[in-house]
């Protein structure tokens, strides 16, 4: 009997013992997974910064070609002007005046295709952005799953174990009353 009995108490400390080990386990399983999140949350919010950041520094880029652009069609027809000039051509009327408009029109289709491609870029980046921001987002919603799922594997490894407990000591509790 006494056998028994010390296999009943070594079996209890050796379930308890499985069952704080597990629960220390999963918790800590739990604990990491739920850190990992919270960095990715952050990454995934840093690029969506970076991200409209970098869309704000293509408009701004996008001013200064603008400016060369103007730049250009002012030197263009400045130097068709002078020499249109040294060569006694009446300015502002005929050929000198078409051709300045050529040159106008010109600078009006590099303006429109240059606002076209820099207001594409900076929205395919926005976008990009757009979906860094919903992927902080979901990164956050599961390390709050992780911290749930931490609590529910701490109260199920507890109960495991307790149910485990009281199983054996039913079982030795049978034994003991059927030995009389």
């Amino acid at each position: 009997m006494c056998s028994v009995t010390g296999a009943y108490a070594a079996s209890m400390i050796v379930t308890a013992a499985a069952g704080a080990v597990s629960t220390v386990a999963s918790v800590q399983q739990s604990k990491t997974q739920k850190k990992v999140a919270e960095f990715q949350e952050n990454v995934a919010r840093n690029n969506a910064e970076m991200a409209n950041r970098h869309a704000d520094n293509i408009e701004r880029q996008a001013d200064q070609r603008r400016m060369a652009l103007r730049r250009n069609m002012l030197q263009q027809q400045g130097t068709a002007r002078a020499e249109y000039a040294s060569q006694g051509v009446v300015l502002g009327s005929g050929v000198v005046l078409d051709y300045e408009a050529d040159i106008a029109n010109a600078y009006d289709l590099d303006l429109r295709n240059l606002n076209y491609d820099v207001a594409s870029q900076a929205w395919q980046v926005r976008v990009e952005g757009t979906g860094q921001m919903n992927q902080s987002k979901l990164h956050a919603v599961e390390a709050k799953a992780y911290k749930q799922k931490m609590i529910y594997t701490l109260l199920g490894s507890q109960l495991s174990t307790g149910s485990a407990m009281a199983s054996q000591t039913s079982s030795y509790a049978q034994y003991r009353s059927s030995m009389g």
